[in-house]
């Protein structure tokens, strides 16, 4: 039987008080410097000499980059990698290829990179994205989404931001996604990295260059 694909995140094991509240106020120099990066990976994608792959998917023809920690192909060996096909408990058809670094476990992971792709369905590619983040906000305390405006139609690209998993409050994770519908399959090209628990209001996990590739590299994905 098919089993619920993971996320990417712990998932919640009891309810706390959300102890942080944000403003747009305190939010926007953070908010305006990742909508920047997101903006600037939509021009850069051509230009990564990362190693790329390419893999069917349900007919489509997709060619996609190495995962964020692999700089050459002599790095490939860095990787662990994890396959599953099947069909979804709501009968969807589903396929996933998941990285995490090498002598990591898919239970404890400190990267996650992956490409999904499931048919048939339907809807804007923005309410997949929407119910990605609904996931963090199960999940972590005070989840944070900024997206692109600059895609094309049926193209989704977003930051989630998770400042502190509920179940694990020294850690937090951010994941960069990017969704692509094409006819009735949905592709989802992602990279969820763990990081320790942040304070979204004074502070960014990562710096704005390393949003800027790891935003390039989901949005490298291309599908014909």
């Amino acid at each position: 039987m098919w089993e619920a694909l993971r996320p990417g995140f712990c998932a919640a094991k009891t309810p706390i008080e959300t102890k942080r509240k944000t403003t747009e106020a305190a939010l926007r120099p953070l908010f305006l410097g990742i909508l920047y990066c997101l903006f600037a990976s939509n021009m850069a994608v051509a230009q990564n000499e990362t190693p790329t792959f390419v893999i069917n998917l349900f007919g489509l023809t997709a060619t996609y980059e190495a995962p964020p920690w692999v700089q050459s192909k002599i790095a490939l060996d860095e990787v662990e990698i994890f396959r599953q096909e099947g069909v979804s408990g709501n009968g969807t058809r589903v396929f996933i290829t998941e990285y995490i670094p090498q002598g990591e476990s898919i239970e404890a992971w400190t990267e996650l990179y992956a490409i999904h792709a499931e048919t048939p369905l339907s809807g804007s590619v923005d309410s997949y994205m929407v119910g990605m983040f609904e996931g963090f906000q199960s999940a972590c305390d005070g989840a944070l989404l900024q997206t692109s405006n600059t895609t094309a139609e049926n193209v989704s690209l977003g930051v989630i931001f998770c400042p502190i998993y509920l179940s694990d409050p020294s850690t937090g994770e951010v994941a960069f996604v990017h969704l692509q519908m094409v006819r009735d399959i949905l592709v989802r090209n992602y990279y969820h990295r763990r990081v320790p628990a942040f304070d979204p209001n004074v502070e960014t996990p990562l710096s704005l260059q390393e949003i800027q590739r790891f935003s390039t590299t989901v949005a490298g994905l291309s599908l014909q």
